[in-house]
């Protein structure tokens, strides 16, 4: 006798869940009863019902923007305008350009222009950037407070503005309100890392100018060596020009400006590439060479930054 009871018990229970449930009209069907009731000048009536619609929870984003649309449309032809404001604002939160129908009254167009002062082109705005195995979420701007949680996936997490969250790597994540509507999808999007600079050639390296510089350098002053040492000798051949031939004398005569001319090159050589060298080092900026090919042959061009 309990058992049986106990049953119809629980099939009572499903029955009127099952009626409750049917009962329970959808979002869209409310927005439809909204309009039928606006249709009948019950704007009031109207009002509750878009209301309903929205706390229901469940809807799109395109169905969110039209209930708030309507709700400031309606509360403002019953000059309810403070109540116009807040709908209007949440509409442009979610669609900063939207724009009121065509033949709107004075009394709506002014409400909803005096939402968009308010809020100065603020919206609803977030980044969702892909990064390694999972998703970086930044609430970036929420002027009203509207979104509560975020959706990847099958999960929801809760979220603040300014604030980074984690989530699974998904190709899109839904923006809900406290009554789990979708107020927004952001697509996801893969942070781009660009590649390294390329390696400049040995040629555009301030390191390759500074090494030609320092051997221009050994040069020079091994060259300078010389021919001191050639002068000196010719000086003393000259002091004792008897006890030697005149060809000994020519032979360092020779050799002293030999050396003196590999000397000057070579120091010119430095000064240059010295030059080249400190201009990369102080600037960190590589060389730009051009090959211009011509059908009588070609061209080379050197250039750079200062």
């Amino acid at each position: 006798m309990i058992t049986r009871c106990a049953v119809l018990v629980a099939a009572t229970c499903v029955a009127i869940s099952s009626v409750a449930i049917a009962d329970d009209p959808s979002a869209d069907e409310l927005v439809g009863e909204a309009l039928v009731a606006k249709q009948e000048l019950a704007f009031d009536e109207a009002l509750v019902l878009l209301e309903r619609a929205w706390h229901r929870g469940g809807s799109r984003p395109a169905q969110i923007r039209r209930i708030f649309a309507l709700s400031g449309q309606f509360a403002g032809d019953i000059g309810d305008y403070d109540a116009a404001r807040l709908w209007f604002s949440r509409w442009l939160c979610v669609e900063p350009d939207a724009a009121l129908p065509a033949g709107a009254s004075p009394k709506v167009t002014a409400a909803f222009a005096e939402a968009q002062r308010g809020l100065g082109g603020a919206s609803i705005t977030a980044r969702a950037r892909i990064r390694g195995d999972g998703i970086e979420f930044v609430l970036e701007r929420d002027p009203l407070s509207l979104v509560t949680r975020v959706r990847a996936g099958d999960g929801t997490i809760a979220v603040e503005q300014n604030t980074r969250v984690e989530l699974p790597i998904v190709e899109a994540v839904e923006l809900l309100d406290r009554d789990g509507n979708v107020l927004l999808t952001i697509q996801a999007t893969r942070e781009v890392v660009p590649p390294p600079p390329p390696r400049p050639s040995w040629y555009a390296r301030w390191p390759t100018w500074a090494g030609a510089t320092a051997g221009f350098a050994v040069i020079a002053g091994a060259s300078f060596g010389v021919s001191l040492h050639a002068r000196s000798q010719w000086r003393e051949l000259n002091a004792t020009s008897g006890q030697h031939e005149a060809s000994e004398a020519l032979a360092l005569e020779q050799r002293f400006d030999r050396g003196l001319w590999i000397s000057r090159f070579a120091l010119g050589g430095a000064i240059v590439t010295g030059v080249i060298g400190s201009v990369l080092f102080a600037r960190r900026h590589e060389q730009q060479v051009t090959v211009t090919t011509t059908t009588g042959g070609g061209a080379v061009s050197w250039s750079t930054a200062f």
